[in-house]
């Protein structure tokens, strides 16, 4: 925790416990990368300050622009006065193999260098690139090391089709850096590395300060929107490859084919052009669908009025070992889910606790459309019992003491 003088200038109290957050790349940008971090320490912020923790966090990746805009932000916000920022600037160009290698070596030796002169007893990286930059330092410094597992980054190489040679030299990094983690916190209950002792499911919760469930207002909204006879399907993403666009909406073709007063809500920020394709190939008409790039704070609203929410997956390694934020925040905003199977962590939770539907990938989904439609249309019960789960499951509010307690105790 960061002190001022009676001059103003900051000091640090050296006999207090001090952790250090790696994130690689810009503190606020698009995306949930960025999005989960930010939950992360804006939820560890209180239980830092209580336990009298110094924080701090080094942002690596940065444009000389991305640098004055998150400066901007973070004065915006109470919470991050817990943490002294640190801002690395890109120097290099990413487009050629030996840029990012210039690049990534110099991030070590900065980052060394920061460990040097902060000396943490904690060193939490959020993703695989913060921890291959900082093991192998962590025998010199003995500090402990927090591995916070984002997917499963080998097997999405792999299917992205990387040469033999780079991901045979990466497997083997990975092995040795994982052997050096203290603690692995993992968004897949289902993903355990060998080599480390300590892996703890920590799911991609939600805040609950911004998505929640309010009935009043959702049916309020559904009328203001006259889809109050609407069946209502929400897709809130991007347009990436294993987000699986073009089955989620080849779906809902399906489902207006045989009920026509049904109707498609996308939240995107980016990649709409890619929706309407989609849409058009399969002969959605344009009085049947919504897209819209909104503020995080203004999502719950639209979500709420749904529903179902469209999570469809292929099987992939990449989607087994995941924990799409959306997940969480879907159920937070009453909205029960439409997934498959692939989603290994998320898909026995929706069936156990019945939140919704797990459906096979098949050519043609008359049966579960029937079935769908019958018990979820304007299923303001099963809304109301979503929001509750996730609640008590799936919100930051409930699950920070326990995260940084395990941290702590490291």
């Amino acid at each position: 925790m960061v002190y001022k003088t009676e001059k103003g200038k900051r000091i640090l109290n050296v006999n207090k416990k001090k952790i250090l957050f790696l994130l690689f790349s810009p503190l606020y940008t698009k995306g949930g990368h960025s999005k989960n971090f930010i939950n992360i320490v804006k939820y560890l912020a209180q239980e830092i300050q209580m336990n009298d923790f110094n924080a701090r966090i080094i942002s690596f990746n940065n444009t000389n622009q991305d640098v004055v805009i998150n400066r901007q932000k973070v004065k915006q916000v109470d919470f991050l006065n817990t943490y002294k920022i640190v801002y690395f600037i890109r120097r290099f160009s990413s487009g050629k193999v030996v840029f990012q290698l210039v690049e990534f070596v110099l991030n070590v030796f900065r980052t060394f260098y920061q460990l040097v002169k902060y000396k943490p007893d904690i060193v939490y990286c959020y993703a695989d690139k913060p921890l291959l930059l900082s093991f192998i330092w962590k025998r010199i410094l003995r500090f402990k090391l927090v591995f916070d597992m984002r997917g499963d980054t080998i097997n999405e190489l792999k299917v992205q089709k990387t040469s033999r040679l780079k991901l045979s030299i990466l497997a083997k990094l990975y092995n040795i850096a994982y052997s050096n983690v203290d603690m692995l916190f993992s968004v897949s209950d289902t993903f355990k590395p060998d080599k480390i002792l300590k892996v703890v499911p920590k799911f991609n919760y939600y805040d609950g300060d911004v998505f929640a469930y309010n009935q009043d207002q959702a049916k309020q909204k559904k009328k203001e929107l006259d889809l109050n006879n609407k069946f209502v399907f929400v897709y809130t993403g991007n347009s990436r490859y294993y987000q699986m666009i073009d089955e989620t909406i080849r779906f809902f073709g399906q489902f207006y084919i045989k009920h026509n007063n049904s109707f498609l809500v996308i939240i995107s920020e980016f990649g709409q052009v890619n929706f309407v394709n989609h849409l058009k190939d399969n002969n959605v008409p344009n009085n049947a669908w919504l897209i819209k790039s909104l503020k995080q704070t203004e999502i719950s609203s639209l979500q709420s009025i749904a529903d179902m929410a469209l999570l469809i997956r292929d099987d992939l390694p990449l989607n087994h070992h995941s924990f799409p934020t959306k997940f969480a925040e879907y159920l937070a905003c009453g909205v029960p889910v439409l997934m498959t199977p692939h989603i290994h962590s998320i898909a026995p939770m929706v069936q156990k606790h019945h939140l919704g539907e797990v459906i096979t990938l098949k050519e043609d989904y008359s049966v579960d459309i029937n079935r769908i439609y019958d018990n979820y249309m304007n299923n303001y019960e099963k809304k109301s019992y979503c929001s509750d789960f996730a609640k008590k499951k799936l919100m930051w509010q409930n699950k920070a003491h326990d995260i940084f307690d395990l941290i702590d105790k490291l």
